[in-house]
């Protein structure tokens, strides 16, 4: 369908002085005199921390935004601290109790074993009592050596870590 010329915008024509001046302005740039080659320098300052409680100079700087801050950063540092040593605790309860289990769950399994080789040698079958009996002291003898050996390279390991210095 073809375009009648009603139908077609038009644009506003501009005067032919109104368009060279529009074409030198956009064609000659201003030069802003007061805009002259400036040196100039930064610095950066740059301060961290590490630990439950900030420095005091920043501390303070809290107390100074929000009075009272101060005093709540210390509470929370020493209830976290408190938290933290409570979980410790737990954790030093927890292996304790279970260390006394496994220890009494194997002297209940080795003391069976050597019944067991004991009423086998009794009873007519003298090569399995020895068998049951020698093997069963054999790994308790094995168990703890190895469990005395171990520790003792830990203690060394950490004696070690102790005397390097920081």
């Amino acid at each position: 369908m073809p375009l009648l010329s009603s139908d077609r915008r038009r644009r506003p024509r501009l005067s032919k002085k109104s368009s060279r001046r529009h074409n030198l302005q956009k064609t000659s740039p201003q030069v802003v005199p007061s805009l002259q080659p400036q040196i100039s320098s930064m610095m950066v300052a740059q301060s961290s921390f590490s630990g439950p409680l900030p420095p005091p100079e920043i501390l303070s700087g809290y107390d100074k935004v929000l009075p009272g801050a101060a005093e709540r950063i210390l509470k929370m540092a020493e209830d976290q601290a408190s938290h933290r040593r409570e979980l410790e605790r737990q954790i030093v309860q927890s292996d304790l109790s279970r260390s006394r289990l496994g220890l009494l769950c194997g002297l209940a399994v080795s003391a069976l074993a050597i019944i067991c080789g004991t009423w086998a040698a009794v009873n007519g079958q003298p090569w399995a009592g020895a068998a049951i009996g020698g093997a069963t002291v054999a790994t308790l003898i094995y168990a703890f050596n190895n469990s005395s050996a171990s520790r003792k390279e830990e203690l060394e390991k950490k004696s070690s870590q102790m005397q390097k210095p920081r």
